[in-house]
C-alpha cells in the first residue's frame, strides 16, 4: 500500500519499453520506380480488373495490405505509392491518408507535407462533386485540428468547401457548408488560442 493515498493498491510490476524500429531513408527515385513497376507486373490481374470495373477500390485495399505487411522496405514502400497514386485517381482522400500515414510510420518523411500536397492535389483535380469527397476532407480537418495539424486542417477545410461548391444538390451543399463553417470556426478559435 501508498502510505500517501488510502484505499489504493500499489505495486510494481515490470514495464517493458517497446522499442520502434528505426526509419527507412526513401528510396531513390529510381529505384522506387522500378519497385512500382514490379508490384504492377506481380498484381497484373488485379489492375485489369480495376480497369474493368471503372476504379480501383479493391486494388488500394490490397496494396495497402501489402504496404502494411510486406517485410521489404521497398516492397512496402512501392505498395504504398501505388496505393496512394491510385487512391488519388479515385478521389478517395481517406485511403491517400491511410497510405501516407503509413508510409511514415517506415519511412522518413514528412507525413503532413505529404497529405496537404494530396489535398491540393486533390482540389486541383477537378470532379468535385461526390460528397464523400467533402466528409472525407471535414474528416481530415477534424483529425488535423485535434493532433494541433491547423495548416492541414485549413487546406482539407478549403478542399471540403470547394467540394460543397461543386455539388448539385442544393439540400447536400447547405449541410456540407453548414458543417465546413463549423470546422472553419472551430480552427479560428484554435489559431486563436495560440496566438502569444
Amino acid at each position: 500500500r501508498d502510505i500517501g493515498v488510502t484505499g489504493v493498491q500499489t505495486c510494481a510490476l515490470p514495464i517493458s519499453v517497446v522499442r520502434q524500429a528505426a526509419k527507412v531513408t526513401m528510396p531513390p527515385e529510381e529505384a522506387a520506380t522500378r519497385a512500382v513497376e514490379a508490384m504492377r507486373d506481380v498484381l497484373r490481374a488485379e489492375y485489369e480488373q480495376a480497369a474493368q470495373a471503372g476504379h480501383s477500390l479493391l486494388l488500394v485495399d490490397r496494396l495497402l495490405a501489402i504496404g502494411k505487411e510486406s517485410e521489404d522496405p521497398m516492397s512496402r514502400f512501392a505498395a504504398l505509392a501505388e496505393a496512394e497514386r491510385l487512391a488519388l485517381q479515385d478521389q478517395r482522400l481517406d485511403a491517400v491518408v491511410e497510405c501516407i500515414r503509413e508510409r511514415a510510420r517506415t519511412f522518413e518523411c514528412d507525413a503532413v507535407v505529404a497529405q496537404r500536397a494530396a489535398v491540393k492535389a486533390m482540389a486541383e483535380g477537378g470532379n468535385l462533386w461526390n460528397p464523400r469527397l467533402a466528409h472525407e476532407a471535414l474528416f481530415l480537418a477534424y483529425t488535423s485540428l485535434d493532433s494541433g495539424e491547423l495548416d492541414l486542417a485549413e487546406d482539407a477545410l478549403a478542399l471540403a468547401r470547394q467540394v460543397a461548391d461543386a455539388v448539385e444538390s442544393q439540400a447536400v451543399a447547405k449541410k456540407l457548408r453548414e458543417e465546413v463553417d463549423a470546422a472553419a470556426s472551430r480552427l479560428l478559435r484554435r489559431r486563436e488560442h495560440m496566438r502569444p
